[in-house]
């Protein structure tokens, strides 16, 4: 039998915690440790080693795979920047990014985080940025479902300024509805026009169409300077880049982990306080609020859920999921007509329309509204450790509110949106009156600590 030797160097005590060997002794050292490990492994499986092989084989190939899959790129970032940027350099794409992008090169996307369809997502620490690819040498997509071509490139040379705001009168109305677009079409044309000359050139005019045909895009546009929305920062082409919530979610119920075995509640463990996120919640209110007024039409939120809200450092609401916010008027082409024999069957996202028996078909009266699926949420978030003194205040006011239903009957009344509105300043002015005599400093994050010098 081979007799290992211990090294001078493994004897010392000083020399393992305090200085370290020299570079022949951890040689020593190493050779000493993997004899030892190898003669165990042998002596354990010596009859088959075969196994070992075999084992160590699958494991060295399971660990490069999961080494392979977290360092590629899914959405091959590279050769779509490239593709972008000879759009740029041909007058296909324009922007106050491209030349960050493009020229200069002091804008880097981060890594890519997922493909989905044909957007990329890209994280980075303050913000987020999306990039609709298009099909490779293609001029022209098919028809969207508003009758209106999708790709403006067939029409370089053809469109006048004035055909073009045209067309986007078209395709904004088939969105919204027969709304005001006055306001919106100067905001539109003064984004859209990166060069600053009063008018688009044909890059500004391809940009602004593709970017207008990203359905979250499209909605942030819409609500750029509402404070629950983040603020667009900058396009190029397809690709545009927004401002990132500070926490992605309010909380999260379904996020399991060990702990829930032994708690049904360590979602909350995490939540900010009580007061703190009473605050979060009247900026929720007022959101709901923005989705009933802006441009005079009605907006809905379906698929509604904790996870699609955040919030800032300051404690301010923010949504950071906007695919799922649609118009009336959309809702309305997507359920209105399709056939049913209940409302269970008239669905878009979690957004349920009233089905009338006696013809067969569904409306698009929405049961419950945004509001009344927003307080289910609140209640989650607000009630369980809320002080005793305005607790059964607070749970009346959710009871009443996500019992509120829309109808057929009812839903033209001016008295039916007359209580919507009621519901809604009632609620908000009672959360607000738990918060408005905080000094201004109470929503300040904690200090950091410094050392003692």
């Amino acid at each position: 039998m081979r007799i290992l030797l211990r090294p001078a160097c493994l004897r010392k005590t000083t020399c393992l915690i305090r200085i370290g060997c020299r570079p022949s002794d951890w040689w020593q050292r190493m050779s000493y440790y993997s004899s030892k490990l190898l003669t165990a492994i042998v002596w354990v499986c010596e009859r088959d080693l075969w196994k070992l092989l075999v084992g160590l084989a699958i494991l060295v190939f399971l660990f490069v795979l999961s080494l392979w899959y977290m360092l590629k790129d899914p959405c091959d970032t590279t050769t779509a920047t490239q593709q972008l940027c000879e759009d740029y350099d041909k007058g296909y794409a324009a922007g106050f990014l491209c030349h960050d992008l493009c020229i200069s090169k002091t804008f880097v996307l981060p890594k890519c985080l997922s493909m989905s369809s044909d957007i990329m997502t890209f994280h980075s620490k303050k913000s987020i940025a999306k990039f609709k690819v298009l099909p490779p040498g293609e001029l022209r997509r098919d028809n969207d479902s508003f009758g209106l071509p999708f790709h403006l490139r067939p029409l370089e040379g053809k469109l006048t300024n004035d055909d073009f705001r045209h067309l986007l009168e078209r395709f904004i109305t088939a969105k919204l509805g027969p709304v005001d677009l006055t306001e919106l079409m100067e905001r539109l044309y003064n984004f859209a026009d990166a060069s600053h000359d009063g008018k688009l050139n044909f890059g500004e005019a391809n940009s602004i169409w593709e970017l207008l045909h990203i359905h979250e895009f499209f909605i942030l546009f819409l609500f750029q300077g509402e404070p629950t929305f983040p603020v667009i920062n900058a396009t190029c082409g397809s690709l545009y880049t927004y401002d990132k919530a500070f926490t992605p979610a309010l909380y999260d119920r379904m996020n399991k982990g060990f702990l829930d075995r032994l708690f049904s509640n360590t979602y909350r463990w995490t939540l900010p306080k009580w007061h703190k996120r009473v605050n979060i919640v009247v900026g929720l209110l007022e959101n709901v609020a923005t989705l009933s007024e802006r441009f005079n039409a009605q907006f809905h939120m379906c698929n509604l859920d904790s996870t699609k809200f955040g919030y800032s450092d300051r404690f301010e609401a923010r949504l950071t999921h906007f695919e799922d916010i649609v118009s009336q008027n959309h809702l309305d082409q997507k359920v209105k007509g399709q056939q049913c024999s209940s409302d269970k069957d008239c669905f878009h996202g979690d957004c349920m329309t009233e089905c009338d028996v006696a013809s067969g078909v569904c409306t698009s009266v929405l049961k419950q509204p945004t509001l009344s699926r927003m307080c289910k949420i609140i209640e989650e978030y607000l009630v369980f450790d809320a002080p005793s003194d305005v607790k059964t205040a607070l749970k009346v006011l959710l009871s009443q509110c996500q019992s509120f239903t829309s109808t057929t009957a009812n839903i033209h009344s001016p008295s039916h949106t007359v209580r919507y509105n009621l519901m809604l300043d009632e609620l908000s002015k009672f959360l607000w009156d738990q918060v408005k005599s905080k000094p201004v400093s109470w929503l300040d994050l904690p200090k950091k600590k410094t050392k003692p010098s």
